[in-house]
Parts: C-alpha cells; structure tokens; sequence
C-alpha cells in the first residue's frame, strides 16, 4: 500500500475548477481508503492533502479565514472556533474556493439545448445529460426531463419518430431503444462491408484472370445478384440508408484518398512521376507527368528498333522525358555507354523515390530514319516509355489544336505605363468623344440656381486660367459672354503630379432633368454580341477625364 500512486495535482487555475476539484475529491477519498489513512486524526489528513494536491492548492489553503469561536447566547449554543487543522472545514473551504454558487436557469438552458453531438454515442450523450440534471433542480421530474432530452436531441430521425410514438415511454426504454440502434447499425456496416469487399474481390479476380469473356451465362448472373437493383452509392458501389456508407473512413489503395473503395475510385490508376531539378550532372530538370499503368484499357504502344533491338515503348504524351527500364537496357543488341554521374531524382506521385541508374544516348530507327534519343534509365520493375516531345519528333503523335490566337505571357514580365502608350498611342492620345449630340431635356417650371464664385487660392490661380484656357480650346467647355441663368460651384481637386481637375457640382441641375429610359444591357449580353472567332481585348484607360461632360 506503501507504493500505491497518489491522484494527480489538483489544478486551479483555467478551465473548470467546480468540476476538476470534485473529481480530485472522489479520488483523494479513494486514496485515503486504500492507503488506510481515512480514520487517521483531521490533522494528518490535512496534511496528506496538501501534499498531494500540490503547491497550487497550498497557495489557496494559505488564503483561507476561519470563523473564531461564538460564545452561548440564548437558546443558541456556544460554538467552538474553526482552524486549520480541521479536516471537514478545509474541505468545505476548497469547495466554496473552486464550486462558486450556480445559476439554475443557465444550468437548464444549457441541459434543454444540448443534442447528440455528430459521433457521439448515446451512452455519452445521456450520461451528460443525466450529470448536468442534478445541478438544475428538476427534484422529482428529473427522470422525465432526461427522457424529453433524449428523444428531442438524438439525431436519427426514425428512431425519433418511433419513440414519438410510444405514450408510455420512460426515461431507461428510451435509453434502450437507442442503444439497441445504435448496435445494429454498427453490425449492420461490418455486415454491409464484408460483403461488399467479397462482391469487389471476386469481379477484381475475374478482371485480373481476364476470364470475364469466358464465364457461363449462369455464373455471370450470380456475380450480377450482388449488385443491388438500387441506386448504388459513389462511393461503396452499394444501396444503404443515408448517412451509412460503409466505405465512411475506409482508405482507397489506389489515390491514397478516404472515405471511398478503390472499385469506386474516380482517379485512374497512375503513377505519376516527378523529376527533382537537383541532379549529379549539369542536367537540366524534367517531368514526367503520369506513366498510366491500367492494363485493361487500350494503351498506346509503340515497338520500335531501339540499338538494332525491338523494345515496345508506352507513348506518354504526359511526359517530359523518356524511361528505359534496366531490363530493356540489358537486353539491348549493342547497349550505349551509361552515364552513371548524371542520375535525376525521379519521385512517384506519393513521394517515392525512383532508382536511377544514369542516362543515355540510343539509336532509335522508326519509319526508315534514325534518331539519337536520351533515355533514363531505371531499376527493373518500372515500364519504358517515351516521351512527349520525342513522341511527335518521330511522329509518334500529332497535334491538332484549335486555337486561332494564343497570347503569351512571360514569367515577371512588368510592362510599364511608357510601353502601353508606347504600343497602343491612338488610345491615349486626345480627349476623345462619342459619336452623335446628346441633348438633355428639361422639366417645365424648372427653378434656376446661382450659387457665389468661390475664392481660389493664390497657389491656384495660374493653374486654374491654364486649365480653364485647354478645355476651351479642346471644346469641352465654352466661354460664357453674357449672364446665364445657372451658376455652380467650382470644386478644384489637385492631382498628384501637380495638374488640376475641375468639377462642377450639379445637384440642383439634376433635380430638373427628365430621365430617358433606356435598358441597361448585362455583361453577358455584351459578351454574346462580340465575334468568338476574333480574340477580344478589354482594357481599361485612365479615367482622368471622365468628369468632363
């Protein structure tokens, strides 16, 4: 008993206090018994507490009052005065240190919000709710609103209706009807799942034997009775209820992805080789962009005179370089020299690292001309193949590409204002204007307003005439001779490189104008009325003088 591990620190600060100290309580209790110490006198058990709640929990003890003594008074007895040493009054003290006194009615609303979490078992799920009912003060309908909870806060549906149902439903039927679910629905995914990898590993057999042409008619209609006549799910290939998808936390062996079986695996089988830039050699980097391994589609296979030897090469127009597996190397008429310095880093889609074994330079003879192509070559146990680029210079593959206009962009290029204008110089040169007169009608008995010239200042002035005199002569404004009837204030707005841009504010103007109606077309409209066989280019200018009107 001597070696019996006490309960861990007491912890105070942070969290929950209220419930850490109730659980160090019911274990130090424990404690005291199994180590014989619970009928010990107050203040060795004192003792024994601090020194296993820790030096936290003795901060707090130094913290603590205790009453002094009452003398008798009346029919009221004398009481004695508390200390330190007694061991119920300490224990009543960390209690009214760490429980601070609970409000009722955040208690129920926290009991009557609660639902069954997404995971969560119904034996967790009640078991909260049965701790959190006794600090809400239910007293005799405790067992009632537990039973309400349950049924309100599960998440199956069906279950729910059905409990729904029952009139005379208590508080532990209800735990059991959900617990009982709860089961079957677990048997029910190890059922769905055994049978389901047994239907995918007998069609996968039939696949690999290559004997699906050859089965009997009977035997073809055994294989297709598992597979339901329902919809099958995406991802397990078979009918279930929503949400129980047996394949909910599987691993695919094919894409590595989860939740999904590898016979419903959207990605083709592949794999997917990248080449690292750092290399032994002054090699520049390659890629290789996926070497397809599906046997059972039709592959592109090309037998060609490599070395004065036939070796079938995979076209892979993916593909940035061209593989030469090390038995074909070896099994070369008149093998070239490998380079074994210069090993690129080859790496499948997953990280893996591909052998290299070095690189070299053959002979390959296709349709009467020879050609002198690289290859890398790789351990055994890898597929050769031959590139994209040396697939379409030897023919190979060809490219038929249907685009009129390809616009190219170079990496970091950063074209300057001075090179636009400098290209484009009939956009930005001029006011510019718009085809036809716009007249603006006016409403009857419209008031006319004169607002007083506002003062400019002295800095202003030169570049105020200077302006004013350029939008005469470029006929954006025309000098008024004689009085008018409306008069708007000028606001003047300086540029950042100096110049001046002039505004009127025309909110009175406004008022009187009588608005043309016309439709407002949407983008796509715009988009569909523009030739598709002609690259557009939208651009947009410098808007400094779109405040003239």
């Amino acid at each position: 008993m001597d070696k019996l591990k006490p309960p861990h620190e007491l912890k105070i600060a942070g969290g929950n206090p209220a419930d850490r100290w109730e659980r160090f309580l019911e274990r130090f209790r424990g404690y005291l018994a199994a180590v014989g110490e619970d009928g010990s006198e107050d203040k060795k058990k004192v003792a024994i507490l601090l020194t296993v709640a820790g030096a936290e929990a003795q901060e707090v003890f130094r913290t603590f009052t205790y009453e002094p003594a009452k003398s008798a008074v009346g029919n009221q007895p004398a009481v004695p005065a508390e200390t330190a040493e007694q061991f119920n009054k300490v224990l009543r003290k960390f209690t009214e240190f760490c429980v601070p006194r609970k409000n009722v009615i955040y208690e129920r609303y926290v009991f009557h919000t609660r639902v069954q979490g997404e995971g969560e078992t119904i034996d967790s799920f009640t078991t909260y709710l049965r701790l959190k009912s006794q600090s809400c003060g239910f007293g005799s309908l405790q067992d009632s609103l537990i039973r309400d909870r349950v049924v309100v806060g599960i998440r199956d549906s069906k279950i729910k209706e059905r409990l729904l149902r029952d009139s005379e439903l208590t508080s532990e039927r209800a735990i059991d009807i959900c617990k009982a679910n709860e089961a079957a629905q677990a048997q029910m995914k190890v059922l769905t799942g055994a049978e389901n990898s047994a239907s995918v590993n007998m069609i996968r057999k039939l696949k690999k034997m290559n004997l699906r042409k050859k089965i009997p008619v009977v035997e073809q209609a055994t294989i297709n009775v598992l597979t339901p006549k329902k919809k099958q799910c995406k991802r397990c290939g078979t009918a279930h209820k929503f949400r129980e998808c047996p394949a909910w936390g599987a691993t695919c062996y094919k894409c590595s992805g989860r939740n999904h079986y590898a016979s419903k695996c959207l990605t083709r089988r592949v794999q997917v080789v990248g080449v690292d830039n750092d290399s032994t050699g002054d090699e520049g980097g390659f890629f290789v962009s996926a070497i397809h391994n599906n046997t059972q589609q039709c592959e592109w296979i090309a037998l060609l005179t490599v070395c004065d030897s036939l070796v079938p090469l995979k076209v892979d127009s993916g593909a940035q370089v061209n593989i030469l597996s090390l038995s074909d190397y070896e099994g070369l008429a008149s093998k070239p020299k490998l380079l074994t310095e210069r090993r690129p880093k080859l790496k499948t889609y997953n990280e893996e690292n591909i052998e290299t074994l070095g690189i070299c330079i053959a002979t390959v003879n296709h349709m009467g001309k020879k050609h002198r192509l690289q290859f890398v070559v790789v351990s055994k146990g890898r597929e050769s193949l031959i590139g994209a680029s040396d697939s379409e210079r030897l023919g190979l593959v060809t490219r038929e590409c249907g685009v009129r206009k390809v616009c190219t962009v170079k990496e970091n290029e950063v074209l300057t204002s001075a090179e636009i204008k400098k290209e484009y110089p009939d956009i930005f040169k001029g006011l510019g204007c718009l085809e036809g007169t716009c007249k603006i009608h006016m409403r009857q008995n419209y008031v006319p307003s004169e607002y007083p010239a506002r003062k400019v200042p002295q800095s202003h002035k030169q570049k105020l005439k200077k302006e004013l005199d350029r939008l005469v002569q470029t006929e954006v404004l025309v000098k008024a001779e004689r009085p008018t009837d409306w008069v708007l204030p000028l606001v003047i707005v300086e540029k950042p490189n100096g110049d001046l841009r002039l505004c009127l504010d025309p909110m009175d103007l406004n008022e009187y104008i009588r608005r043309e109606h016309y439709h407002l077309p949407h983008r796509s409209e715009i988009l569909s009325e523009i030739p598709c066989q002609d690259s557009a280019t939208v651009r947009e200018r410098d808007r400094s003088q779109s405040l003239h009107g």
